[in-house]
């Protein structure tokens, strides 16, 4: 009896609450005057204090979860934008305005009209080239007209042709989405031209000026943002890296292409607004920012160099391949995997190498071989005795190009390893989850599991962070590689961009960047998979900071999705923390046996 008094109490206690409690809505995504990047839906989420309430966002339900959670899709239009969001309970409601700026994507200028669009011509910037290269040009008015450019100094009306239609690549939804490319209808009226600059051409921010014809010969003129200058392309122009570590990319502020240090010198063929263009090769080009490199005095001689020695040392946990040089140049390293092998590409050098010495004792450096494909490019191929790369290290000691090839470790066992763990953020919080769930306290929570239970397996372990407050990526990366770890885990817990299902699209992902990197994130995913029996949303190749050191296989894991309200309710339970930290152990097992299988 007196079990069923208590059992009575605290039923009516609780219905008591429920009955008074005043009724609250915290919605978390998006915040207030966002800027919101989707076609024509996407997501909000945040909470209620009562789970039997019912909300509404511009009046459609959103499911509420046990916790009160709630998470819901909803049309969007262009333009300033406001999500109502109201809780109803009993006789109770509360609203919460949230208003947003939704990015207007580019469309088609309507054929009945006559208009060049202000915010859709190129070049944006101001563009520096040599006569012979090719200046390209565009700019999106009415369809269906003509269109001609004048460069004064260069080309007067030069012919303009209007592009295919094609549609806005919608990247959130191509990437973490289902696939589809585009919500836009197809874009029409973008006229697009490309110019040869003549030899000894001589032009100073010359304007490029555009001119569309209508009907019964009306004309509109707009003029380029970006203005062009043709240097004298007899004085060669030499600059140097003065930044620890400069990203060369494929185009002004496109995809990463190489990582160059300190002293590196290069032939500046142009400039692209804060982006200069330097030459490898007659084929190949790389850009870098301004702000990484001073010019040289004119008459700097093009940097070249000859190969005539290359030498290995043998170090206790890591091999040396050392290139003699004479100067400091670009190059380039591929990881192959069959064979296993290194190819170093050295531009600007050519080959005189008699002299190739080997630590003959080494287990690690199989063969090494030299080639030079083409004229001013030199070719090192360091094929590797172990399949598994356990990450190298490229620098330039004077003028030497110095690769440490780090040694697989002495026994393909958990206690042999010192893993470096980062649990991501901190201090930013990353992502939010719809009871406020900070990411960057999510992460630390698993990273504290993972590490206990790795030592518990005899690994050495380092923490990235222990507390609210970490280091710049950078510095995260850094302290890896000082410390020779073998390898790097980055634990994080994921969201979605805008506009992108979040009913369809969650579980758990792996990333990587470098090839050795790999079959660590298959492994890894593979049981992720089998232990927490969430969705799979995939393996990815990605830029991140944390994939990039090449001093070790390195990989970021986003176990589950701590902005849908199942998976935020799973994160917070401590039976989560045990099997993603069991199924990131298991991963490490796999592809230990794999590469001592394949030693």
């Amino acid at each position: 009896m007196r079990g069923l008094i208590c059992t009575l109490t605290i039923f009516l206690i609780f219905q008591t609450e429920a009955v008074f409690s005043q009724l609250e809505l915290d919605v978390v995504y998006p915040r207030e005057e966002q800027t919101v990047n989707a076609f024509d839906s996407t997501f909000v989420f945040g909470s209620t204090n009562i789970p039997k309430a019912k909300v509404f966002v511009n009046e459609i339900p959103t499911r509420v979860y046990p916790n009160g959670a709630f998470l819901g899709v909803v049309p969007v239009t262009s333009g300033d934008f406001s999500f109502r969001c109201t809780a109803v309970h009993d006789t109770q409601s509360v609203e919460v305005v949230r208003k947003v700026f939704v990015r207007p994507f580019l469309s088609t200028i309507p054929r009945d009209s006559f208009a060049i669009d202000s915010t859709y011509i190129f070049p944006q910037e101001d563009v520096e080239l040599l006569s012979g290269d090719y200046i390209h040009v565009a700019f999106k008015a009415t369809p269906g007209l003509m269109a001609t450019c004048t460069i004064p100094g260069l080309i007067a009306h030069g012919p303009m042709n209007e592009t295919e239609p094609w549609n806005v690549f919608d990247w959130g939804e191509a990437v973490f989405g289902n696939g589809r490319a585009s919500a836009s209808s197809p874009i029409e009226g973008v006229y697009t031209g490309v110019f040869k600059i003549p030899h000894d051409t001589r032009l100073d921010s010359a304007e490029i000026i555009f001119n569309l014809k209508g009907m019964d010969g009306i004309h509109l003129q707009a003029t380029a943002p970006g203005k062009l200058t043709v240097r004298n392309e007899q004085i060669p122009q030499i600059a140097v890296l003065k930044e620890e570590l400069t990203v060369a990319r494929t185009g002004p502020a496109l995809g990463y292409q190489q990582f160059l240090p300190e002293g590196v010198k290069l032939l500046i063929t142009g400039k692209h607004g804060n982006y200069y263009r330097a030459r490898l090769t007659d084929s190949e080009n790389l850009w870098v920012p301004a702000s990484n490199l001073e010019l040289l005095p004119k008459g700097t001689p093009i940097p070249s160099s000859r190969v005539s020695l290359v030498r290995t040392q043998e170090l206790e946990n890591k091999v040396k391949v050392r290139v003699y040089l004479q100067e400091r140049l670009p190059f380039k390293i591929e990881q192959v995997r069959s064979p296993s092998a290194l190819k170093i590409s050295v531009y600007g050098a050519t080959s005189n190498t008699d002299w190739i010495r080997y630590d003959f004792d080494d287990p690690t450096i199989k063969l090494i071989k030299w080639s030079q494909p083409q004229s001013g490019v030199y070719e090192l191929t360091v094929e590797l005795h172990h399949k598994q790369q356990w990450g190298f290290n490229p620098y330039y000691e004077d003028k030497n190009l110095v690769i440490e090839i780090k040694k697989p470790p002495e026994k393909y066992e958990i206690k042999c390893l010192f893993i470096c763990i980062d649990p991501g953020h901190g201090p930013v919080d990353g992502a939010i989850g719809p009871t406020r769930l900070k990411e960057k306290n999510a992460n630390l929570q698993l990273a504290m599991v993972l590490k206990e239970e790795l030592e518990d397996k005899g690994a050495e372990v380092f923490l990235t962070r222990e507390g609210q407050h970490g280091a710049s990526l950078d510095v995260r990366t850094k302290m890896a590689a000082f410390l020779e770890a073998d390898l790097l885990l980055s634990i994080h817990h994921n969201a979605l961009p805008d506009g992108v299902d979040p009913f369809t699209n969650r579980g758990t992902s792996t990333y990587y960047y470098h090839v050795q990197s790999h079959p660590l994130a298959v492994a890894i995913q593979k049981r992720l998979l089998d232990e927490l029996e969430l969705r799979n949303f995939g393996l990815f190749y990605d830029n991140l900071a944390l994939c990039r050191p090449p001093q070790m296989p390195a990989v970021l894991i986003e176990s589950a999705f701590i902005m849908h309200p199942e998976e935020e309710i799973l994160i917070k339970s401590d039976e989560y923390k045990e099997e993603a930290a069991e199924a990131i152990i298991k991963g490490i097992e796999d592809f230990l046996d794999q590469a001592k299988e394949d030693r």
